[in-house]
């Protein structure tokens, strides 16, 4: 059946909470440890993603403003912007704190929060929240707009059921992300061991240049597989590449300095720069050498943030000697090939439950036919 957002917490006593901002909660506040402040930003469309940039809050903030802090089961919205961007709260991500530019809804016992959560990414629902957000520039949603939000309610099994054949595909996912998250330290970790062991000081000068990306607005790519890179990674898609294989990109303009890694072939817009190492077969290593190098410091342009090449290349990094170099790049290879392949993995699961989201919330297959969807992909 269906019924308003407003009209179901009405009756099963959920609540909805805006973050704090203005004189409850301000910027002075934050701080680069503690408690993540989860707002617009650190939602990707199902999943909370924290970023470098991601300010924190301490513990006499959280105690002095107890009613921000996340549980699991919530639901966090985008407030201003990318409205239609939510995430549900994992239980890991207990105790997160609700940022300005967030909107949070609570679901009370009746009611399955993860089915809720999965129907705030269906495209009708998106769809509803951009359509009816207020703002021309930068769209906004409040309280009053979001209970009027129509949504579909079956029976409490039926909910669960939805929810734990998608949940699957999600689970995978997020362990995915942990396989990557923990390769990427090992080899991060093994780059600085062989750097401080067996490393000679070097300009970057001497084992990298940098190319400047190409103009690609977004009215004129070409939808395709191609992903498109801006300074804070992956911004979009396009049809062909102007990088025809896997590297590094580094931001230039905007988020400058920030260190990114393409998977295959790509294209990096003008806002970066397109890293090829001198010595050829050492992206992989040179990649983690050049996050330990301080280059969003070298911000040169006092109007709008931008990386000078020249300034660039006089920073050096500890270049491990040629054998232990050749032996530590062999290795990386491997892994980043591990990696690649989880997330090409994780990529085929996210386009399972994205097709199957619309067809079950509208009853047009069964959970059962889901359910065998599932299992050959998983």
């Amino acid at each position: 059946m269906g019924e308003s957002l407003g009209a179901l917490l009405a009756a099963t006593g959920g609540s909805i909470r805006t973050g704090p901002f203005g004189t409850v909660l301000s910027a002075a506040e934050y701080t680069a440890h503690g408690v993540p402040v989860v707002s617009v930003g650190e939602l990707d469309h199902g999943a909370i993603r924290l970023r470098e940039t991601t300010p924190r809050v301490d513990a006499d903030t959280t105690e002095r403003l107890a009613e921000y802090l996340l549980r699991p089961g919530d639901l966090v919205l985008g407030r201003k912007g990318a409205v239609d961007r939510s995430a549900w709260v994992r239980p890991e991500e207990d105790g997160y704190f609700l940022g300005s530019d967030g909107i949070r809804i609570r679901f009370a016992e009746g009611v399955h929060s993860r089915f809720m959560a999965y129907q705030f990414r269906s495209p009708a629902v998106r769809e509803w929240l951009l359509r009816n957000a207020a703002g021309t520039t930068m769209l906004s949603l409040n309280e009053r707009v979001l209970r009027r939000l129509p949504l579909t309610v079956p029976d409490p099994g039926t909910q669960r059921a939805i929810a734990e054949v998608l949940g699957a595909l999600d689970d995978k996912i997020a362990n995915n992300d942990r396989i990557v998250l923990l390769v990427d330290r090992l080899c991060a970790a093994d780059t600085a061991k062989a750097s401080a062991e067996a490393g000679t000081p070097r300009p970057l000068r001497d084992v990298l240049t940098l190319a400047y990306g190409r103009s690609l607005p977004a009215a004129r790519r070409v939808p395709g597989p191609v992903p498109v890179y801006g300074s804070g990674g992956l911004c979009g898609h396009h049809s062909v590449s102007l990088v025809d294989r896997p590297g590094i990109v580094v931001g230039r303009k905007g988020t400058v300095g920030a260190v990114h890694w393409a998977d295959g072939p790509h294209f990096p817009i003008d806002t970066t720069y397109t890293v090829q190492p001198v010595r050829p077969g050492t992206d992989e290593v040179l990649y983690h050498l050049l996050r330990t190098v301080r280059l969003g410091a070298l911000d040169s342009d006092s109007a709008v943030p931008g990386l000078n090449r020249q300034e660039a290349y006089r920073q050096t990094v500890r270049v491990p000697d040629d054998d232990v170099l050749a032996s530590l790049a062999a290795s990386l290879r491997h892994r980043f090939a591990l990696m690649r392949a989880v997330r090409a993995e994780s990529r085929t699961l996210a386009r399972t439950r994205d097709e199957l989201l619309p067809l079950l919330l509208s009853g047009r297959i069964r959970v059962r036919d889901a359910e065998s969807t599932v299992e050959e992909v998983l």
